[in-house]
């Protein structure tokens, strides 16, 4: 099976369609203020006008308000938003609409947490403290080895050119996340390290 791959953090024009030269499946866009990466939405908006229709455009949230998350989504035309904080399963439900939840996996975390979430995939890294991502951490992807039963998973943290073949032949995932590992410095993705990060997804299949 195919390993989607999603380029998060993405906040330069040239970056996003570099991104979609090289055939990436999702880029993600992080509208979460205080964070290296956010991007306002008359920005977004900007960056991406004009983007081929089959590249997925993936809003990312933290403890937002459902309603301006919906109308976020509405206004962009995102195919998904990913929730990156502690949003409840309640919280979630509200967004609507096709969504990514993230957990952290910490030493204590269960796996079936995520049972009680209604959502289209599950995104998995580590925590970073004082940090909501892009920190450039993974977990031990043995804790979820051969993935999760009945989820897409999608792993991120800490996930490079170097890494991203084990990481995949072990966790088995739906899909990839990557932002900090393409990067030459937070928000300028570095376009040789895109291509070799893909190169390496396609390799893992090997």
């Amino acid at each position: 099976m195919k390993v989607r791959v999603k380029f998060c953090g993405m906040t330069r024009r040239e970056d996003l369609e570099a991104a979609a030269a090289l055939g990436v499946d999702a880029v993600g866009l992080v509208f979460v203020s205080g964070t290296p990466r956010h991007v306002e939405v008359s920005r977004a908006r900007e960056l991406l006008r004009g983007l081929p229709p089959f590249l997925a455009r993936v809003g990312v949230f933290a403890d937002d308000d459902p309603m301006r998350v919906r109308r976020v989504r509405e206004d962009l035309g995102l195919t998904a938003v990913q929730l990156h904080g502690t949003e409840s399963p309640g919280h979630c439900a509200a967004v609507g609409g096709s969504r990514i939840k993230t957990f952290r996996v910490r030493g204590d975390w269960d796996p079936a947490v995520l049972a009680a979430y209604d959502c289209e995939a599950c995104l998995l890294e580590a925590p970073v403290p004082g940090l909501l991502g892009g920190g450039g951490v993974s977990f031990d992807w043995k804790r979820i080895q051969g993935g999760i039963a009945g989820r897409r998973i999608i792993l991120a943290g800490g996930l490079t050119p170097e890494n991203v073949a084990q990481a995949i032949r072990i966790a088995h995932p739906y899909a990839v996340d990557v932002s900090s590992g393409i990067e030459s410095r937070p928000g300028v993705k570095d376009r040789l390290l895109m291509e070799a990060f893909l190169v390496a997804v396609l390799g893992s299949a090997a």
